[in-house]
């Protein structure tokens, strides 16, 4: 938190390109993290994975992975399709506090 509020002064008071970038990398991150937190949930899963990590970076459609995916013709719609079905396969919350029953 404190490198990004100095990469955030940085940026704003010097408008430096690699700062600019770096910002924004990191916030592009942050949002990964936050939605991949998301899926964990809406799957109620214990833990993110790098399940939920590559289907929301495939969820961002403005998004770097999903446009360099499309570009080599990879069905993005079939990927998503394959991890969620080993998103379906991780232990869930309910499973997870059946076992301290």
């Amino acid at each position: 938190s404190n490198r990004i509020d100095k990469i955030k002064k940085k940026a704003q008071t010097t408008k430096d390109k690699d700062s600019l970038i770096e910002l924004s990398a990191l916030e592009k991150s942050k949002e990964a993290i936050t939605a991949a937190s998301d899926i964990a949930k809406k799957n109620n899963n214990a833990e993110i994975t790098d399940c939920h990590m590559v289907t929301a970076f495939l969820e961002d459609e403005n998004g770097i992975i999903p446009m360099l995916f499309k570009k080599m013709d990879i069905n993005i719609n079939s990927l998503k399709s394959l991890i969620q079905a080993e998103i379906d396969k991780k232990p869930n919350l309910e499973m997870f506090l059946l076992d301290f029953r």
